[in-house]
């Protein structure tokens, strides 16, 4: 970080958002689609993770510090270690996604369904990690998550 020049940061921040938005409407797009097909992606009662449920405080540390923790394991290492095994980025990045969406799984009140758009997310943050690294892959979950949130509330 300390060798990386302002332009440098620009174009890692840009890059990183760039990813956040296009993650979001591909989420919302999808997520409309699953939900003309009539398959629920969450129950409204059951799932937690909205500021309605849980303070203000504990929501934003939830969609601003946890997605630390799941792009060092997601791309950090699992992106990356399946890359290596398979010889294939590409499958790295899809194996990374899955796993991503599976995960996500097991937030209450989440249906089969819910992991449908994660997928699609878990790729872009897959491909942002593959151009500017896991900083970026942070900053473009991150923000994609603020700007979920800002929506909710």
């Amino acid at each position: 970080a300390r060798k990386m020049r302002q332009l440098d940061w620009s174009r890692l921040f840009a890059i990183a958002l760039a990813f956040a938005i296009l993650a979001l409407f591909s989420a919302l797009a999808i997520g409309r689609a699953v939900d003309k097909l009539g398959w629920k992606l969450y129950s409204e009662e059951e799932f937690i993770l909205t500021p309605k449920k849980i303070s203000l405080p504990l929501f934003f540390l939830t969609v601003n510090i946890l997605p630390i923790f799941e792009e060092w394991v997601f791309r950090g290492i699992l992106l990356k270690e399946a890359s290596r095994r398979t010889r294939s980025r590409s499958l790295g990045v899809l194996i990374s996604a899955i796993a991503f969406a599976l995960f996500h799984l097991s937030n209450p009140g989440t249906y089969l369904a819910y992991a449908i758009p994660l997928v699609a997310g878990g790729i872009l943050l897959g491909v942002c990690y593959l151009l500017v690294g896991l900083g970026g892959a942070i900053i473009s979950h991150c923000a994609y998550n603020s700007i979920l949130m800002v929506m909710w509330v």
